[in-house]
């Protein structure tokens, strides 16, 4: 009882810290770009609704990333927070502007039957990582969402039929180097398969306890 106390409370610091430093962060920045604002209203009117933009911009991406975090820690069984409905919600408004249609193979039993915030904030930040760069790179037709058990693993893969990409000739960006991480923290596996004119797919395995892990 202790050992998972500890644990529950250690969650609880890195999801406070998580908050604290989105928060912190956009709102230094959200102030400075106000003030700088303010100071060029009447002489740089062009570069100051630039600044207001930019405020949009990021208070908008503050939002997006509390909404995760609080998402994280609600109930996973609950319809309204289950991982499908969030990417679901998610993909709509990244993809269907740019009529890409989004195909989601995701089994909500098991998906529902993860309980730790951390695990559960990961995955749906790769997923969504993944998505976002389908909307602006790919130039796609369709894009495929899947999550399931399948040979004794969990499998996260995210996947587009667009244009693909020479990784021996591309720099991989941040997008791609944060699922990385990410899948690296919960101790999982990623392999990324893509060529010229092939689409890109991201396959995350991982191990049932991990993602079973209260």
């Amino acid at each position: 009882m202790l050992q998972k106390e500890l644990e529950i409370k250690e969650v609880q610091n890195r999801i406070s810290k998580d908050l604290h430093d989105d928060i912190g962060a956009s709102l230094s920045s959200m102030h400075i770009y106000g003030e700088l604002a303010t100071k060029v209203w009447e002489t740089q009117p062009q570069e100051s609704k630039m600044m207001i933009d930019r405020i949009s911009t990021t208070s908008k991406d503050l939002m997006n990333r509390m909404g995760d975090i609080i998402w994280s820690m609600k109930p996973a069984d609950e319809e309204k927070y289950s991982f499908k409905a969030r990417l679901t919600n998610y993909a709509t408004e990244l993809l269907a502007p740019k009529n890409i249609l989004a195909e989601f193979e995701i089994d909500e039993t098991l998906a529902a039957g993860i309980s730790s915030p951390e695990v559960r904030k990961n995955l749906l930040l790769m997923a969504k990582e993944a998505i976002n760069n389908i909307a602006k790179y790919s130039e796609a037709a369709k894009a495929t969402i899947l999550f399931k058990q399948q040979n004794g693993e969990v499998i996260l893969l995210i996947c587009d039929d667009g244009k693909g990409y020479d990784a021996n000739t591309i720099q991989e960006g941040n997008g791609l180097q944060n699922i990385q991480q990410r899948c690296k923290q919960l101790n999982g596996i990623i392999t990324i398969n893509t060529a010229s004119g092939q689409g890109v797919s991201i396959n995350c395995s991982f191990r049932i306890a991990t993602i079973r892990h209260t």
